[in-house]
């Protein structure tokens, strides 16, 4: 048997075209015992397996509640709730 480590990462990617300015936050699984050069390009080291769902800004969309106990921890089970819908899938 083999150890292969797995990384994932997402960032916010802001989608303009035909979206209305949209922030987008796409999740990456990566190979980790692939070589830095090869991480860093586009490859097929890296792949895209979903989306997480996130809210639009909190400053912008919801000012009164974007600094409540409340609303951060809705980001925060948003947040994991995708991760867990995507890694079962």
């Amino acid at each position: 048997s083999t150890f292969m480590p797995i990384i994932l990462g997402s960032n916010k990617t802001t989608v303009s075209v035909a979206t209305g300015q949209n922030d987008f936050y796409p999740l990456y699984l990566l190979i980790g015992n692939v070589h830095n050069s090869v991480q860093h390009v586009h490859s097929d080291a890296v792949m895209l397996i979903g989306f997480l769902a996130m809210p639009k800004n909190k400053s912008q969309s919801y000012p009164e509640h974007a600094n409540t106990k409340e609303f951060c921890q809705f980001c925060h089970q948003l947040f994991h709730s995708s991760l867990l819908m995507i890694l079962q899938s």
